[in-house]
């Protein structure tokens, strides 16, 4: 029998890896394969034997926005080799394609086994190109590729029908406690990235909602992410830190797929399934197995895996296909194609937030203001020889204009500052400056303003403003 993997394979799974890649390559361990269950774009498929069970598995992954399905390794243990299994598993992965509606499935195979890509041929596959230096040993592969052009009578994109009503997974008030930072990549071209609103919130080949938080106190302070329908847990995987990766580590991370750090999976009815990543290390509440309502707590927003900042990345999906939660659509579709919200009630778009301001005595730091980026009421004059006011912006888009003032107790203009947006940002962080030099800043009340201006595809004005006030004493 062949079936997709659970949890419950992974011991098995590592043992057949351990049997079958010492050369090719390094064998993937248990905690790996935890992470690979966590991945929506993962398929495993295990050949289940009556008596003996598990005996081989296939690994594959959907890739290029769905349209591909790469068959990365197939593993027998040495044993039962030569009996078909791999040939079968094979079979089943290009059934689970053909289902799933994606249009072509790739994989590499030995130059030097005729035999193998004899037995691809007969199913249709061809040879699209070769690669040297692929194995362990040195030995060169060739890349086989096969296309189901039938799948082009089917209707593309779906949208679902049967999809559950999500309410917001995490415990905030969107705009004042949490803003929605980043939304699915709607576009399927390359290097070009839309939200299904049109709008620059995204970027290239994003598959989720990002609920970003304010700081890192609000996350040690707790906020929780809550499932968003009635369901089970299926996995998790926790013990991620939670912290700013760096490039290297960001590298290491996605190469052993573990981007979503610490990550819940929970399933719900009719083959649908939401994902929770980046969650605060030591924060689960729930385990596998364990049937949730919508609006049960299951763990903190967190720092973990591949997070530029604090906040949930969540992803909902069926049969291996992700959807936008925003249109209903799923990935690939066109932007403001006909809309079918999952979420009830219904979330409201923002294209951009000035989501934090504030005073500080001397210059500005990013790295500080990413701990902490609460704005003081009060500062002592004694301290304020500089005063700069500073903002960090959720969704600046390029083309904006954004001007920063720091207006005095006379309600004179103290400093001025007018930046055009080089380039689309999910945050963006500036600040401007008054030296009062020796003579320190005057008692009184001081406010920061800060403008941002767009003309929208449409040719309409979308201006937000901002102002903060602090009292020098």
């Amino acid at each position: 029998m062949i079936r997709k993997a659970t949890m419950d394979d992974i011991p098995l799974l590592a043992r057949i890896e351990m049997a079958s890649f010492q050369k090719e390559r390094y064998p993937i361990d248990e905690e790996s394969f935890y992470e690979l269950m966590l991945s929506p774009a993962q398929v495993i498929l295990v050949y289940e034997d009556t008596e003996k069970g598990v005996i081989g598995h296939l690994l594959a992954e959907v890739m290029d926005r769905q349209t591909n399905l790469s068959i990365d390794s197939i593993a027998v243990l040495p044993e039962y080799r030569g009996k078909g299994i791999g040939k079968d598993l094979v079979k089943a992965a290009l059934e689970f394609a053909k289902k799933r509606n994606i249009p072509s499935v790739s994989l590499e195979t030995p130059e030097g086994d005729r035999n193998l890509r004899e037995f691809y041929y007969s199913l249709q596959f061809k040879d699209t190109g070769r690669e040297d230096n692929f194995y362990g040993d040195g030995t060169a592969c060739i890349i086989m590729k096969l296309i189901f052009t039938l799948l082009l009578l089917l209707p593309l994109p779906a949208f679902a029908q049967d999809a559950p009503k999500l309410q917001m997974p995490v415990a905030c008030e969107l705009g004042k406690t949490c803003w929605l930072v980043n939304y699915p990549d709607t576009d399927s071209a390359p290097d070009v990235a839309r939200d299904y609103s049109c709008g620059p919130l995204t970027y290239e080949g994003h598959d989720g909602s990002d609920f970003g938080i304010r700081d890192l106190v609000a996350m040690e302070t707790g906020v929780p992410v809550l499932a968003a329908a009635d369901g089970k847990i299926l996995r998790t995987r926790e013990g991620a830190a939670d912290l700013m990766p760096s490039k290297e580590e960001i590298k290491a991370l996605l190469t052993e797929k573990k981007g979503c750090g610490n990550g819940i999976v929970i399933e719900h009815a009719n083959g649908w399934q939401t994902l929770y990543c980046h969650l605060k290390n030591g924060s689960f509440k729930v385990k596998e197995g364990q049937q949730v309502k919508s609006g049960t707590p299951i763990g903190l927003v967190g720092h973990s895996g591949v997070a530029e900042f604090p906040h949930l990345h969540f992803t909902i999906m069926k049969n291996g296909k992700i959807y936008d939660p925003f249109s209903g659509a799923t990935m690939g579709a066109e932007c403001k194609t006909t809309q079918q919200t999952f979420w009830n009630p219904p979330l409201t778009y923002e294209p951009v937030s000035l989501y934090a301001a504030g005073f500080k005595s001397g210059v500005p730091d990013l790295d500080g203001l990413r701990i902490d980026a609460t704005a003081p009421s009060y500062l002592r004059q004694n301290e304020s020889k500089i005063l700069t006011f500073w903002t960090i912006i959720y969704g600046a888009a390029a083309g904006d204009k954004i001007e920063l003032e720091i207006i005095g107790p006379d309600n004179q203009v103290l400093a001025h500052r007018e930046i055009i947006q080089p380039s689309t940002r999910a945050r963006q962080f500036y600040y401007i400056g008054k030296d009062f030099k020796e003579i320190l800043a005057p008692k009184g009340e001081y406010t920061g303003v800060i403008t941002l201006s767009r003309t929208e595809a449409d040719g309409k004005a979308l201006i937000r403003t901002r102002d903060t006030v602090v009292k020098i004493h």
